[in-house]
């Protein structure tokens, strides 16, 4: 390993793993004892972490603990394990009455990403898996997300991302789509007729923390064979039942 070269990724990883872990204070001179990184790259390390405010350095050169800024992604973590935990009863009844698939999703950046998920018990079910990650403007979970978001970072993202085409169901026209997501805010509920995969609709409802902001969204997905008008007004009805209970079980600070 040079001393005089650019921090390399898998070094800058392996320190902020260490940092994480450990309760306290860190000591560059511990980690070196271990035989994990020399002193210099260390010191570089440090360096950029404090520049960037994810550590503060302690009186003694030789100690350092996490920023201020670190802490911040730390209690985005702590929110989402929060909206998980508290969601997953209501998720499990509503699993149970609807006998499709149940998931809870949030926003990671420009997509929707599953962090729970209930399994209908049929052989024929829908594509979705835990931990998947999804576009935004053809997914309920994602028009949710784009109907409650400021104007100027939806247009930032839409930009960015585009509005591929999935399927001919999906809305790849902008003042279709804006117009679609007033609905949504609205109506308070979601709907995709085979936007993403044909075959598969769904319906989804905002969770809200007690400032009325959307932190998560919850998604019935069923196989088109499996849903008429009728059932298809019962699960929205259910849905948003479900995200409600959902929303008044977060913790009010």
């Amino acid at each position: 390993m040079s001393e005089n070269g650019p921090v390399k990724q898998g070094e800058l990883l392996r320190f902020v793993e260490r940092l994480f872990q450990k309760e306290g204070d860190i000591n560059i001179t511990e980690v070196c004892y271990f035989g994990e990184q020399n002193v210099s790259t260390l010191h570089r390390i440090v360096s950029i972490l404090i520049n960037g405010g994810y550590m503060n350095q302690e009186e003694k050169r030789s100690e350092s603990c996490l920023g201020l800024r670190a802490l911040g992604f730390s209690k985005s973590i702590c929110r989402r394990l929060i909206v998980r935990d508290v969601g997953f009863p209501s998720m499990q009844q509503l699993g149970k009455l609807a006998q499709e698939d149940i998931s809870l999703s949030i926003l990671d950046k420009n997509e929707a990403v599953c962090i729970e998920l209930i399994k209908a018990p049929h052989n024929l079910r829908t594509p979705v898996e835990l931990g998947s990650r999804v576009p935004l403007h053809c997914t309920v979970v994602g028009k949710i997300f784009l109907a409650h978001m400021g104007n100027e970072i939806r247009e930032r993202l839409l930009i960015t991302k585009g509005l591929p085409r999935y399927t001919q169901n999906t809305i790849i026209d902008r003042v279709e789509l804006e117009k679609e997501l007033i609905i949504v805010k609205e109506k308070g509920i979601a709907i995709d007729n085979e936007e993403m995969e044909i075959g598969v609709r769904c319906v989804a409802s905002a969770v809200k923390d007690y400032a009325g902001d959307v932190v998560a969204a919850v998604n019935i997905s069923v196989p088109t064979t499996r849903l008429g008008n009728r059932r298809m007004q019962r699960l929205t009805h259910l849905m948003k039942e479900c995200a409600l209970e959902i929303s008044n079980g977060l913790p009010k600070k």
